[in-house]
């Protein structure tokens, strides 16, 4: 029994020498000591923010410029900044009804020194009308380095939007380094509705006129009719930021197939009251579409003399003009081009 005892204080004392020895040993280069688990301490940056720490900054931390990210699933884009205010990506618009997810690559506790804000331009109309009439008739008439940056990183970032502006402008202010930059935007509007310049080639048409007494007959050998018309994109139903909303962009990355389908309707240009159309289009290219349309119009009959007998091309009739009646014809369906006014006006001023 004495043995035991013995042997049991030898064990305990071993232990306990073991673990003081540890204790005082140093940790070796290249040996893992496990830690104690705790809360990561605050990155702190030591230099003052200043125009001259900025400016270091800047140089220090090159970033190639590419294009900003956009996820039309969620309808974000976003924009990333340097901390100067230099812009570190490509965007020309913002979309309507996006948010911008905007980004400053900073140093850590730089972020907490500086504001982000964004400024919204001129409410855009609930209804988008693109081109207008007057388009598409003009269509058819002619310092001391500091220390080393911590952790630099897109510490600063705030959510803006969604947008329902003509344009938005974002800042941004840090006063310690005297920045105070601004970025301005247009957003790309939703359309709902169309404006284009119409050609369509249809049914020949015939026209009445006297010469030397006697009725004459004249047929349009190049039926050419020009339109105004009007667009709407059944399909362009889209979903975003949780909502459904209708229109369509006209920038080619946020087009889809369905935008390209439209049923556009409008009147002739020269004789507004005798001729309509109404008809489906398909765009090819940004602004120009394949248009197939019935055309109702209003075309020349000659009438009956005093005894009811119906004139005929040749009879003799004396007067200046021959003797004729306007009906409607439903029988008349014409195929051509649409373009968008606003590019038909482009492609003017061009050749002027």
């Amino acid at each position: 029994m004495k043995r035991l005892l013995y042997f049991a204080a030898m064990v305990i004392a071993l232990r306990a020498t073991v673990a003081v020895a540890q204790t005082l040993t140093p940790a070796q280069p290249g040996v893992d000591t496990p830690q104690p688990s705790s809360q990561p301490p605050e990155v702190a940056y030591s230099s003052a923010l200043s125009p001259e720490t900025l400016r270091v900054f800047v140089d220090r931390n090159p970033i190639e410029k590419t294009d900003c990210a956009r996820d039309n699933a969620t309808g974000t884009v976003t924009l990333k900044l340097h901390a100067d205010g230099t812009q570190l990506c490509n965007l020309d618009e913002l979309p309507q009804n996006y948010r911008a997810i905007v980004k400053v690559y900073t140093p850590y506790d730089w972020a907490h020194r500086c504001n982000l804000g964004a400024v919204e331009g001129k409410r855009l109309d609930a209804v988008m009308v693109r081109g207008s009439y007057a388009d598409a008739k003009s269509a058819f008439s002619a310092a001391s380095v500091p220390e080393d940056f911590v952790a630099p990183d897109f510490y600063l970032a705030r959510t803006f939007g969604p947008f329902r502006s003509e344009d938005v402008t974002f800042s941004l202010e840090c006063k310690e380094a005297k920045v105070d930059a601004s970025l301005k935007f247009s957003v790309e509007p939703l359309y709902q509705v169309n404006v284009s310049a119409v050609a369509l080639a249809g049914k020949s048409r015939q026209s009445f006129g006297i010469s030397e007494g006697v009725i004459t007959e004249a047929t349009d050998s190049t039926p050419v009719d020009y339109f105004v018309g009007a667009t709407v994109y059944p399909a362009a139903w889209r979903r975003i930021n949780d909502q459904w909303t209708y229109g369509r962009y006209f920038v080619s990355d946020l087009r889809r197939f369905q935008d390209r389908i439209g049923v556009t309707a409008g009147f002739s240009l020269s004789s507004p009251r005798d001729q309509l159309f109404l008809g489906a289009s398909v765009e090819v290219v940004t602004g120009l579409a394949v248009t197939v349309a019935w055309v109702p119009r209003r075309i020349e009959r000659l009438t009956a003399d005093s005894d009811g007998r119906q004139y005929q091309v040749g009879d003799a009739f004396e007067g200046t003009s021959a003797p004729t009646q306007k009906h409607w014809d439903f029988n008349s369906f014409g195929v051509g081009l649409a373009a968008d006014a606003t590019i038909m006006k482009s492609i003017i001023q061009l050749f002027k």
